[in-house]
């Protein structure tokens, strides 16, 4: 059992085209489908164990709207709604050849955002990287890419969704470098990711960039 506390940053801008009278149901709705990246944070966390071989790995994660929020302003680090996401993932580690392959299966189910009266649909997602490890330094530094799919499977609900289902997708694509070493005798990983997002439908387009370390004891 685990739990992550996120610190975000968000720089965001828009260009938005719709028909008279619908700019801001148009906002609103880009709003409802922001998600701060988190299928790409949940699978890093299973990226970072160096499993031996191949492992298959099952989680249930549960997201809490803790962020700051607040109706009408484009960027909030809060989705100030529930996410429940179970998620399968299938891990090759090769303890020889250094090479990795890693694959995520997910599906996000959420609440309604009660201050809207919008209830996002369910969404699935599919996170791979392809990696090659080597002794570096002492440690085991790796290079690679990484890459994610997502879409909506089912249509946006709620009084406040004006737009009707407004079914969002995303894929992107981008290198990641890693670094695992002992530090006082602990087990401690440094993984740097950038994902460039290169289609994107019905959601905000932008760049994602992870910069995460994890300190075993």
């Amino acid at each position: 059992m685990s739990a992550t506390i996120p610190y975000v940053m968000m720089d965001v801008s828009a260009d938005v085209e719709a028909t008279a009278g619908s700019v801001s149901s148009a906002v609103s709705a880009f709003q409802q489908h922001q998600r701060a990246g988190r299928h790409c944070a949940n699978a890093a966390d299973a990226e970072l164990q160096r499993p031996p071989r191949f492992n298959v790995n099952f989680r249930m994660g549960i997201y809490a709207p803790t962020g700051d929020y607040k109706v009408g302003r484009l960027a909030n680090t809060g989705k100030n709604f529930w996410t429940v996401e179970p998620v399968l993932g299938l891990m090759y580690f090769g303890q020889k050849n250094g090479f990795e392959a890693s694959a995520f299966f997910g599906a996000d189910f959420n609440t309604e955002n009660e201050d809207t009266d919008y209830q996002s649909g369910t969404q699935v997602h599919v996170d791979g990287t392809l990696a090659q490890h080597f002794p570096l330094l002492g440690g085991l530094a790796g290079a690679g890419v990484s890459a994610y799919y997502y879409k909506q499977v089912t249509a946006d609900s709620g009084n406040g969704a004006t737009l009707g289902d407004f079914k969002g997708k995303t894929v992107g694509i981008g290198p990641v470098v890693s670094y695992a070493t002992s530090l006082w005798g602990n087990d401690t990983i440094f993984e740097l990711k950038w994902l460039h997002e290169v289609e994107t439908e019905n959601r905000l387009k932008g760049d994602i960039v992870w910069l995460k370390a994890v300190f075993k004891f």
